[in-house]
Formats: structure tokens, sequence, C-alpha cells
């Protein structure tokens, strides 16, 4: 949580660190904060910390098997709209 001066807020010697608005966002944020320009910047460390933080909780395998699962669902939708426009014809 750096200020516009390079001060740390997230710092408890910093003197707007008790103040309600810091502690708020502290509360709700956390000390840490990304900034969208320093990922703009840098599009390829954009892309493997996003990559890195989904695959933290999505394993690998996820894709395969949620379209496995799916696949019934929508041959069972296919199949559905091809009798009712069987039916209108």
């Amino acid at each position: 949580m750096e200020t516009g001066s390079g001060k740390d807020l997230g710092d408890p010697g910093h003197p707007d660190h008790r103040k309600p608005y810091v502690q708020n966002y502290i509360a709700s944020q956390g000390r840490r904060k990304v900034e969208a320009n320093a990922l703009v910047r840098d599009l390829r460390g954009s892309r493997a910390l996003v990559e890195a933080a989904i695959n933290r909780y999505i394993p690998a395998s996820w894709p395969a098997e949620h379209e496995a699962r799916l696949a019934p669902h929508q041959q069972a939708a296919r199949d559905a709209f091809a009798a009712l426009i069987a039916v209108r014809s």
C-alpha cells in the first residue's frame, strides 16, 4: 500500500496507518495491492501471474472433465430442439 510519495500505508509507523479509511481498506483488501498499471506494463508477467492463480484452484484436467460432464446434456438439448423443429415443420 504505497502512497503517492512512496511511503507504505501498511506500515504501523506511517502517520495515516491508524486512520479508519486505511484500516477499512486493509481489512477488506489486505496490505498488498496490485495496480492495474503494473499488470498492463508487463503482459507476459501478468499472464503468468493470472495463470498461476487459476492453476492454484483449478486442476489442469478440469476442462476435459467439465466437457465430458456436459456432453450428455448438450446432446439432450440438441435432440429436444431437433424434435421441436420437426414438429413445427
